[in-house]
């Protein structure tokens, strides 16, 4: 047992780093604990859970409730919807923390129980799931002690039969016996190495790790050249990064700095913890023949950038140092009305962690973002960081990273989810616990400013099209020859159309004095009647 400090990271996994160690500890040694699905709202059935999870192998499930707690279990089965109990004694049940109420919480595991627990047959007293084709995950047998999500979409938590409670009671888990989920995740446990692919003979990437190759990437960045920039007067190149809380954004801007500085220093802020570091919108220089602004925005969570913030940052309306806090709108002091192209964004970063990649909501964030991006012309850069936490093989040694399939798959998935080219999604780790600099990661981040620049020229290029094409367009309609004038009709023509509405409006206020018996009226417009036909057609 240990104090844990208790809160979810908004936008972040249910399980931290910590949290996986702390189940490696319970499972006993080492083993790669990976996300398989996490759902939330209605994305929370029965037949999404199975639809994803079925034949996995051992998993762990997590759910936070709205009591505030955090718990699940383990099996070492796989869910397989056979419609009854299968017996596991090595299944336990476990509470993380509470994220509401007391600051500490007793994190605990309530490994399967050693005797009957009566009313529930034969099966009573033995660890295990029940395993029916029309609930989510359960625990014990009937699913008594946790059930998630069944056919009704209820929840609820009995601890007791199944498994040892003694040193608590029924409602360990959850505070309560009946809960409303809030949210839920599967995780793969496998034992380091087990049923573990192969390297790829040839990394999905062709790049060599070495000092050398180095030293070119980096006389390629510092050479770079950019021969649209001074039409639309852009000596700086401003970067916007954007992501989730914990993404590795001020991470990022460290290691940027200690790539060009020689060694590790820190001038972003970069904690972990529960939320946004970053408060301000903040600019930090980095100059590779040309100053690359990197525009460091608060990470995103359950409330931010919902006010049309982002399109402000993207357009140069706000000024380095504006409270991301506020709500900002066109009235907010010193707000850019109609900014010169120095002041916009000129290429997105959008930063995906390696353990949020299967986080279903982080990808329709990330499409939505990429929305306010491609309406502005501007092409959106994933940058995959954490890609160690996605194979043991990477984590071991880095310059694999490019041969390992979980790292591929990686890729792959955020390609096939947010609609972006694999060309534009770079791997990478930060700079993090190392105390000196790492030609690996230098490499790796070299590579990221590479692309930016590239991406920079595409949109320049782009820009200096609809520019010219606009300006096309304005000559065009200027120069234009004015339309003819409608020819007049002729003034025969025209006098008989006078005439013929005359007459049409004499006959009716005959009628009109008729309907009046006005004698002395009708007399008067039959004369005037009769000089007009005199005057026009020789005729009375």
């Amino acid at each position: 047992m240990r104090k844990r400090q208790t809160h979810i990271r908004s936008g972040e996994a249910l399980l931290s780093e910590e949290d996986k160690k702390q189940m490696c500890n319970w499972l006993g040694g080492r083993h790669q604990i990976e996300l398989l699905w996490s759902a939330r709202g209605s994305q929370m059935t029965s037949a999404s859970f199975r639809a994803n999870c079925l034949n996995k192998g051992a998993t762990v499930t997590v759910a936070a409730s709205n009591t505030g707690y955090v718990f699940g279990g383990y099996t070492s089965l796989p869910w397989q919807s056979l419609n009854g109990f299968r017996p596991d004694p090595k299944a336990f049940l476990f509470r993380l923390r509470q994220d509401q109420g007391p600051a500490y919480l007793l994190c605990r595991a309530f490994p399967a129980a050693n005797q009957a627990y009566h009313g529930y047959g034969n099966n009573a007293g033995v660890g295990g799931i029940y395993d029916a084709a029309t609930m989510g995950p359960a625990f014990g047998s009937n699913g008594g002690d946790l059930y998630l999500m069944n056919s009704s979409g209820y929840s609820a938590s009995q601890v007791g039969n199944s498994f040892d409670s003694s040193q608590e009671g029924a409602s360990c888990l959850a505070g309560t016996n009946q809960f409303q989920l809030t949210r839920v995740e599967v995780y793969t446990v496998k034992a380091k190495g087990e049923g573990q692919a192969a390297p790829l003979e040839r990394g999905f990437h062709r790049i060599p790790f070495t000092p050398d190759y180095k030293h070119e990437a980096l006389s390629a960045v510092l050479q770079y050249q950019l021969p649209l920039a001074d039409r639309f007067g852009v000596t700086d190149i401003n970067v916007l990064m954007f992501g989730g809380v914990g993404a590795g954004k001020s991470s990022f801007i460290n290691s940027m700095c200690s790539l060009f500085e020689g060694e590790i220093i820190q001038p972003a802020r970069a904690e972990a913890l529960t939320t946004s570091v970053t408060r301000r919108l903040m600019s930090y220089q980095v100059e590779v023949g040309r100053t690359l602004n990197f525009w460091d925005s608060m990470g995103w969570d359950d409330s931010s950038y919902m006010k049309g913030e982002l399109n402000y940052i993207l357009d140069g309306n706000l000024k380095e140092g504006t409270n991301l806090n506020d709500v900002i709108t066109d009235r907010h002091p010193g707000f850019r009305h109609n900014p010169p192209w120095t002041k916009r964004m000129h290429t997105v970063l959008f930063f995906v962690p390696g353990d949020m990649v299967s986080d279903q909501e982080y990808m329709s964030r990330l499409v939505n973002f990429k929305e306010y991006a491609t309406t502005r012309e501007l092409v959106p850069l994933v940058v995959l960081t954490k890609v160690d936490m996605l194979d043991p093989m990477v984590e071991e040694e880095l310059a694999t990273v490019f041969r390992s399939n979980m790292v591929k798959d990686a890729v792959d998935h955020i390609s096939s989810k947010t609609g972006i080219n694999k060309t534009q999604i770079m791997c990478l780790k930060n700079y993090s616990s190392e105390y000196v600099t790492s030609t690996v990661i230098d490499i790796l981040l070299l590579e990221v400013i590479k692309r930016i620049l590239i991406n920079v020229k595409d949109f320049l290029r782009r820009l200096a099209k609809n520019t010219d094409l606009e300006r096309e367009n304005t000559e065009a309609r200027t120069h234009a020859p004015a339309p003819a004038p409608s020819a007049a009709p002729p003034a025969s023509q025209a006098k008989k159309v006078n005439v013929e509405q005359l007459f049409e409006a004499l006959e009716a206020a005959i009628e009109d004095a008729s309907g009046r018996n006005d004698a002395a009226q009708m007399q008067m417009l039959h004369d005037k009647r009769n000089r007009l036909l005199q005057q026009y057609f020789g005729q009375e």
